[in-house]
């Protein structure tokens, strides 16, 4: 599978060029070859806090990075 970072904005609809880690960032992303199931099965919302859905889209290493964080906890 293939992500693919399209779009990115923050503050006031100026553009960046990467997702700022942690943010809650509206992104236009791709999926390849297809949208994965648990991105699409999550439930539309419209303000930030209306659930607790989420997917995070990293790397490996920065996924590894993440789990291996959290086992230390």
């Amino acid at each position: 599978m293939t992500t693919t970072v399209v779009a990115v904005t923050q503050q006031y609809r100026h553009l960046w060029d990467h997702i700022p880690h942690g943010w809650k960032t509206p992104a236009v992303l791709r999926f390849e070859p297809a949208i994965p199931a648990m991105v699409r099965e999550l439930p539309p919302g419209g303000l930030w806090y209306e659930h607790r859905g989420s997917v995070c889209v990293s790397d490996a290493d920065t996924w590894g990075a993440y789990v291996a964080a959290e086992r230390a906890r």
